[in-house]
C-alpha cells in the first residue's frame, strides 16, 4: 500500500496494489491489520455501495452532526469519479480546504475521510458504482449536507449545474453557513 496525504489534514489517498498475472489480477482491498499500521483503527459497521445511473450524477456534500459523526473509506468499484471532501473542522488548520481526486475502477484507491469532512462526488461514466465503509450509526436526524454548488467553495466539477442530476435531497442542500460550527 502507497498512502498520499492530501492538502486536508487526516484525509488520505490509499493506493492498494494488485498482484498481476498472465490470469489478471488480484487484490486485498481491505484487510485492517494494513490499515492499523496506518493509524486508521476505525470500527467500520457498514458497507454500502451506491450505483449512478446516468454521468453527472452528483452525490453529496454529505456529512453526518455529532455525536452521529462518521469516517468513511471511499473506493470507485465501476465506472469513475470526481470525489470532493470540504474540512468542516473549525479547529483544523485545513477549515474549509476543498480536495478533490478523481477515482477509477481500476486504479485500486481508497480515500480515508475522517469525521468532520463533508463528502460528495460526480459521476464521469454512466452505470457507476462506489463502495463505502462507514464507521458510526446512521442517524436521518443528524444526516445533512452543503450544496455542491456552494458559492463560497465555489467547486468546479467541470459540469454546468443545468446538467447536473440531483436527488430532491440534495439539490435542497443548505449553502455552508460561515458562522455555523458545523464540527468544533
Amino acid at each position: 500500500m502507497n498512502i498520499v496525504k492530501t492538502t486536508i489534514n487526516g484525509l488520505l489517498v490509499i493506493q492498494i496494489n494488485p498482484i498481476k498475472d498472465p490470469r489478471g489480477e488480484v487484490v486485498s482491498i481491505y484487510e485492517k491489520e494494513a490499515f492499523l499500521k496506518l493509524n486508521i483503527n476505525e470500527n467500520f459497521n457498514q458497507d454500502f455501495i451506491t450505483t449512478s445511473l446516468k454521468k453527472n450524477t452528483v452525490r453529496g456534500l454529505h456529512f453526518q452532526r455529532v455525536p452521529f459523526q462518521q469516517t468513511k473509506l471511499v473506493r470507485c468499484q465501476r465506472g469513475a469519479i470526481i470525489d470532493v471532501t470540504v474540512d468542516l473542522r473549525k479547529s483544523s488548520a485545513t477549515y474549509q480546504q476543498i480536495f478533490s481526486v478523481d477515482l477509477k475502477e481500476d486504479d485500486w484507491k481508497w480515500l480515508y475521510i475522517p469525521s468532520g469532512i463533508a463528502h460528495g462526488f460526480l459521476t464521469l461514466i454512466d452505470h457507476t458504482q462506489v463502495a463505502y465503509k462507514i464507521s458510526g450509526k446512521y442517524s436521518q436526524e443528524h444526516a445533512t449536507g452543503i450544496n455542491w454548488n456552494d458559492p463560497i467553495f465555489n467547486i468546479d466539477l467541470k459540469v454546468r449545474s443545468s446538467g447536473v442530476i440531483l436527488s430532491n435531497k440534495d439539490r435542497n442542500l443548505p449553502n455552508f453557513d460561515e458562522k455555523e460550527t458545523y464540527f468544533p
